[in-house]
């Protein structure tokens, strides 16, 4: 199968891989794609997606992402996780109501109420909401 994405290691690079490797002193995501990278190197063992995939108990489409991002982007971004495009969590307020909030907080407590309590702040955020 043709390769569009050849990885081709520089000396430098490859010491740099082997350094991650053999100390041992890293998350085990960047020591699994540095021994990936060291092996799909057609300057080295040259293996196939496939063979790496299964030496490493991975999917031969983490081997593929892994050599693409090498190419594409370098060393560092293919050892790394590619960052997340959106936040685990969707913010619920945003900074204005954030400020309204604090500003009705900082104030008196409301009418029957002695002091803020967390279920008269949620009656309020709702109230500012809508």
């Amino acid at each position: 199968m043709f390769k569009t994405y050849i990885v081709r290691l520089s000396q430098e690079e490859r010491q740099t891989l082997q350094d991650l490797v053999s100390t041992g002193k890293a998350a085990a995501y960047k020591i699994k794609h540095a021994n990936i990278l060291l092996n799909i190197d057609v300057n080295g063992q040259g293996w196939t997606d496939e063979e790496a995939a299964t030496a490493f108990s991975c999917h031969r489409n983490t081997v593929a992402n892994l050599r693409e991002r090498l190419v594409k982007e370098g060393i560092e971004s293919a050892l790394n996780r590619k960052p997340s495009k959106t936040p685990p969590r969707q913010t619920i307020i945003d900074g204005e109501v954030e400020a309204k909030l604090i500003a009705l907080r900082c104030g008196e407590s409301p009418a029957g109420y002695a002091r803020w309590t967390p279920h008269s702040a949620l009656q309020f955020v709702v109230h500012i909401q809508v």
